[in-house]
């Protein structure tokens, strides 16, 4: 129970399938069997994540999106709020390698204007 938003990614580097979804509001990334119809129970790594460092460590997440650009992986996600007059903002976790670590970087995305800093996706 309590499963929600999900994206399934294939690295371009080797074909393997990875999975990231939230479950009752945290963030998890796992590979997946080569049929992709199963996790393999493979737990990516997160810098300062929760559970032993198997979850991201934000909390009350949701809407996931996962992609690769010059060799840099990129995982998006949004806090559970897409109700909220302001809208729910983006953060932005950066890896080397689709298992991590992840690592989330400083700021919020969608909150970025031309005199603020945040993260970049280059």
């Amino acid at each position: 129970g309590g499963a929600g938003d999900f994206d399934v990614f294939v690295d371009p580097a080797d074909g393997a399938a990875y999975i990231a979804y939230s479950v009752e509001y945290y963030l998890k990334l796992e590979r997946l069997t080569p049929d992709m119809l199963n996790s393999s129970g493979e737990n990516a790594t997160w810098v300062g994540g929760l559970f032993g460092g198997s979850v991201s460590p934000d909390y009350f997440v949701e809407a996931p999106v996962m992609f690769v650009r010059n060799g840099t992986y990129y995982l998006l996600y949004g806090h559970c709020c897409c109700f909220c007059y302001q809208g729910s903002g983006i953060i932005v976790a950066t890896a080397r390698h689709p298992m991590g670590p992840w690592t989330v970087l400083p700021g919020d995305l969608a909150c970025i204007n031309e005199t603020s800093s945040g993260p970049s996706v280059d």
